[in-house]
C-alpha cells in the first residue's frame, strides 16, 4: 500500500515497530520457557524476562493458540507445546507409523469393499491431518490432500480424537472445548449434550460411524490405533459413498478396522524398538 501523506507513513511505521516488538517479546517468551528444566510459572518468566505479567500473559495467549507453548492441566505452569515438540523431533514416528502400517491399510481396504482408507494423526487440540491414504476403486468424489490440517467436528475421524481427549481430560474440559469450538452457547444445551453423547459412544464401543457429516453422501467409520499405554496414536478411517455403505457388512468391516488399527499398532511398536535399539535407546519416539 502506498501512502501519500507523512501522518500516514508515521503511523504505518508506529505500527511495524509495534509488530516487531510484539514478536520479539513472544520469541523472548518462548526462549525462556524452552531453556526452562521444568513448567515454569508467569511470575518466573517475567523474573527471567523483565516484561509484565499482561505482556507475558498476552505472549501466551498467543503462542499457546499456534502450539508453541501449553498450559499444565495441574496448574497454571507453562511449557513447551505440541508444534514445538514435533519441530524438534522432526517427523520421524509419522514415517515409522506409515511405514509400518502400508501393508495394513492394504488389506483392510480389501476387506472393506475397496473403499478410501485413511491414516490420521492429531495436531494439537482442535485439529488432525491425513498422513498416508489409499484411494477407493470406485471412483473418488473426494480426495483428501495430505498434510492438510483438518478442524474437528463431528465426522468419525473427529469422535475418535475427541474420545482420546475426554479419556485424559475429563467430561467438563470436554464439554468447555465443545461449547468453544463447535460455537454452542446455552440455547444450545441439548446439542452439546447429544454431541457429547456421541463421544462417549466411540469411546466405549472403540470406534465411530458417520453419515454425511464432513461432506454430503460421504460415509465413514473410524477406529483408534492406541499406544502402549492405550493412547490415541492415531485414526484409521474407512470412507465411501453412502449408497455404497447401505446393505454392506459395515459391522464386519467395524471388526477389520479394529483388527488392523491393531496390526499397525503392534507393528509400529516393533518397529520403534528395533529403531531404539540401533540408536542405543535414543532413538525416535512418539509424542503419547
Amino acid at each position: 500500500m502506498h501512502f501519500t501523506r507523512k501522518a500516514d507513513t508515521w503511523v504505518m511505521a508506529d505500527r511495524d515497530r509495534n509488530s516487531s516488538q510484539t514478536v520479539e517479546k513472544a520469541m523472548r517468551v518462548l526462549r525462556f520457557v524452552g531453556t526452562s528444566e521444568r513448567p515454569v510459572s508467569v511470575a518466573e518468566i517475567s523474573a527471567g524476562t523483565g516484561y509484565s505479567a499482561t505482556s507475558i500473559q498476552r505472549a501466551i495467549r498467543a503462542l499457546e493458540k499456534e502450539g508453541a507453548l501449553a498450559r499444565c492441566t495441574a496448574s497454571s505452569r507453562v511449557q513447551i507445546g505440541w508444534m514445538i515438540r514435533g519441530l524438534s523431533q522432526g517427523h520421524e514416528w509419522h514415517d515409522l507409523l506409515k511405514a509400518s502400517s502400508r501393508a495394513v491399510l492394504s488389506a483392510v481396504q480389501r476387506r472393506c469393499g475397496e473403499e478410501t482408507v485413511g491414516l490420521y494423526v492429531g495436531i494439537g487440540t482442535v485439529q488432525f491431518m491425513c498422513i498416508d491414504t489409499l484411494a477407493g476403486l470406485h471412483g473418488l468424489t473426494h480426495i483428501e490432500r495430505l498434510y492438510q490440517p483438518i478442524e474437528m467436528a463431528r465426522g468419525a475421524t473427529s469422535q475418535v480424537f475427541l474420545a482420546q481427549r475426554l479419556a485424559r481430560f475429563g467430561l467438563e474440559p470436554l464439554r468447555e472445548f465443545m461449547k468453544e469450538n463447535f460455537h454452542l452457547d446455552d440455547a444450545d444445551e441439548a446439542k452439546l449434550e447429544s454431541l457429547i453423547g456421541k463421544v462417549q459412544d466411540t469411546r466405549s464401543l472403540g470406534y465411530s460411524e458417520s453419515e454425511s457429516t464432513r461432506f454430503p453422501g460421504l460415509h465413514a467409520i473410524s477406529v483408534p490405533v492406541l499406544s502402549k499405554r492405550g493412547e490415541t496414536l492415531a485414526a484409521l478411517t474407512v470412507s465411501g459413498a453412502s449408497s455404497r455403505f447401505v446393505g454392506a457388512d459395515t459391522k464386519g468391516w467395524v471388526s477389520q478396522c479394529l483388527l488392523a488399527a491393531e496390526e499397525i499398532s503392534s507393528r509400529y511398536h516393533s518397529e520403534l524398538a528395533r529403531e531404539q535399539a540401533r540408536e542405543g535407546g535414543t532413538g525416535i519416539t512418539h509424542p503419547v
